[in-house]
């Protein structure tokens, strides 16, 4: 469950490895990091990356969840059926009920057929509010990919310092207890933390300068 494209990695890489700030306990930060792993095919290093996280003091249920839900697609990814089930029925266990997610998942395509998959999948339950809201979410992060995207293209090679508008969602504040809306919200936060990076790359490298604005 990919967040973050290669083009952000890049601009990244010029930070130095700088820390996402924002989010206590630097949970953004791991996460990114973790991210970058499995898009360069480093799968057995982010699984390590995810286990050890959810063995962090205070890691909240939801964040465990999500991780077990990772370490699935990428036990699947490493043709690993056995533990990609376990893994996808340990994230179902801990409250993780996003149930689109891995329908739409090319790496769990791959263990679908399997019937303990198929029974994990069926043990997913999310309210109407919360279903909704998930939607929402995993929209908003496609649109925030997007839009940092088209700055990146917009900055590349400027010479004026007029700034480009990059809009954010307000991330929701109502309660809930799905596991699988906060673990989105996070990924949410994530790509906008992502484009005020890119942004603050892009200022230094004397381009057009970014204006956040929300929705």
């Amino acid at each position: 469950m990919l967040r973050i494209s290669l083009i952000f990695f890049f601009f990244f890489s010029l930070l130095g490895g700088a820390c996402v700030k924002g989010a206590p306990p630097d949970y953004l930060d791991q996460l990114m990091k973790l991210s970058e792993l499995a898009s360069h095919q480093q799968y057995r290093d982010a699984i390590d990356g995810y286990q050890r996280l959810e063995k962090e003091p205070g890691v909240p249920e939801w964040l465990k969840a999500g991780c077990e839900y990772e370490i699935a697609e990428l036990r699947a990814a490493l043709n690993d059926t056995g533990n990609a089930v376990a893994a996808l029925n340990r994230a179902v266990q801990l409250g993780y009920d996003d149930c689109l997610s891995p329908r739409a998942s090319e790496r769990l395509a791959r263990i679908m057929n399997n019937p303990k998959a198929t029974a994990a999948l069926t043990g997913m339950m999310i309210t109407e509010a919360d279903f909704r809201e998930l939607i929402w979410l995993k929209s908003e992060v496609e649109h925030a990919e997007h839009d940092a995207k088209m700055m990146i293209t917009d900055n590349i090679n400027r010479v004026d310092q007029q700034s480009t508008e990059i809009p954010q969602a307000q991330l929701p504040t109502r309660a809930t207890a799905s596991a699988g809306v906060l673990y989105w919200r996070e990924q949410l936060l994530l790509m906008q933390k992502a484009q005020t990076r890119v942004c603050e790359a892009v200022r230094r490298g004397a381009h057009g300068a970014c204006r956040h604005h929300g929705n």
